[in-house]
This record gives structure tokens, sequence and C-alpha cells, in this order.
């Protein structure tokens, strides 16, 4: 299955958590992590590596996120490049993708472009509820669909669910995930690490998979200390930003 990046952007946040929110005019992030998919009695090795870059239009609530990707596991390797216009208000964010992803595997070469759109709603804060899809057209062509939650158990420590149903070229692809992320020193690094595991079933009798996944990700917005939910929520898209199917290699 292709990798699906969900490059988006967004404006400022205007109070979306707390009066303590960030105040920013542009925010960044970077994140890269070690991948295990094992199957069948056996295990591959992976890696994972993602930037971010979101600033504010001039109109209001508009923003724009550019964003680039690149995963590769064993002889297989992904690139993905796009972006997003995104509206926020105080309790919700949308945002509308186009982005283009080149898959290769020993030479051989698959570009898709990624059209898709997903919504990202504050319940409270501490809960973050999230939905998404889209279409793939390109060498392939198909679609995805996806939602999840995501809760705070503390500022700087969160635990999300989610499930992904991606169908590309006659092949269907659902992920059942769990993630952890956690926000080691807010006030003098803003650095987390997290770790998360996803069962991947395939269709047509295929093989299921597990795959671990652990890395670190530096947040770049804010003028000082934010905890991890307000980076979450007024940085770079978090619930609704890159789309990764475990088997996106």
């Amino acid at each position: 299955m292709k990798k699906l990046l969900l490059a988006s952007s967004c404006a400022l946040a205007l109070g979306a958590m707390s009066s303590n929110a960030l105040a920013q005019g542009w925010a960044a992030s970077v994140d890269g992590g070690y991948v295990n998919a094992s199957c069948c009695g056996g295990s591959i090795d992976g890696y994972t590596i993602n930037g971010a870059l979101n600033f504010p239009l001039s109109w209001s609530h508009l923003g724009v996120e550019l964003n680039l990707g690149d995963a590769g596991i064993g002889p297989a390797h992904t690139f993905d490049a796009g972006g997003s216009l995104i509206w926020n208000e105080p309790d919700f964010r949308l945002a509308g993708t186009a982005v283009y992803n080149r898959f290769g595997v020993g030479g051989a070469d698959v570009s898709e472009t990624q059209l898709g759109g997903g919504l990202e709603w504050h319940f409270s804060s501490w809960l973050t509820g999230s939905v998404e899809g889209g279409g793939i057209v390109g060498a392939n062509s198909g679609g995805y669909i996806g939602g999840g939650l995501k809760g705070y158990l503390m500022p700087d420590l969160s635990l999300s669910g989610n499930i992904l149903y991606t169908s590309i070229a006659g092949g269907h692809e659902t992920d059942y995930g769990v993630t952890a992320e956690w926000l080691v020193l807010p006030t003098t690094l803003p650095l987390s690490i997290y770790g998360g595991y996803t069962r991947a079933e395939l269709s047509g009798g295929g093989p299921n998979f597990d795959v671990f996944r652990v890395g670190l990700k530096l947040y770049l917005d804010g003028p000082g200390p934010a905890p991890l939910v307000e980076r979450n929520r007024t940085g770079t898209l978090d619930t609704i930003g890159v789309i990764r199917p475990a088997l996106s290699f």
C-alpha cells in the first residue's frame, strides 16, 4: 500500500484551549522514527522522516501548511510532498489537501496524487476527535476513510486510538492503531517521545501484520513554553495531519 500523506495548514489559534494558548504566526515540526513490521514468523525494519511548516494567510482563519515525508523499509521507499488549506476555529480545524506520492521498489516507481480532507474537533480540554477521507488518483486509483479519538491523560501526555481503511488498485487495508506521546521537558525543550502499535489487515486472504514504531518529534512554534495539548491544537496539524497506512512502504 502506498503511503498517504495528508499535508495540512492552519492559521493562528484563537483561544482554542486557554488563555495560555500559543500565540504565533507560524509553526513547524520535524519527526523521525524506527519501524518494525512482522508477519508469518519474520520481520523487517524501516524508518520514517517527516516535516511540516504552516503559516497564516492575511485573511483571519485561513492558513497554509507544507509537508515533506520520506520512508523506507527493505527495498521499498516512498516520498511525499504536498500541502493543504485549513480553516481554523477555537473548537475545530478543517483541512483540504492535495499530496503527491512516489513509491518505488527495486528501481520501479509508481506515482499517485491523494486528494481529500479532514475535520478535527476539540470536544474538551482533554479530548480530540477526528474524521478524514478522500480519493487517490494516478497510476492506481482508490480512496480512504478514517477517524480517531485522542485523549490527554496529562497536558503533556496523550493516548490515541484510530482506524484507517484504504482501498487502492483493487486491494484493501484496514489498520487499527494506538499511539502514545510524551512531551518530556515542555519548559526547556519541545521534544517529545512517541510509540505505537498497529494491526494491519489485508483483503483477499492476505497476511496480517503487526507494526511497531518509536521515535522523536520536535515542535518549533510559539514564543515560549507550552504543553503538548496546545502544540497539537495550535501548531502543525495533528490528528488530521499526515496519514500513514501501516504498510505504506
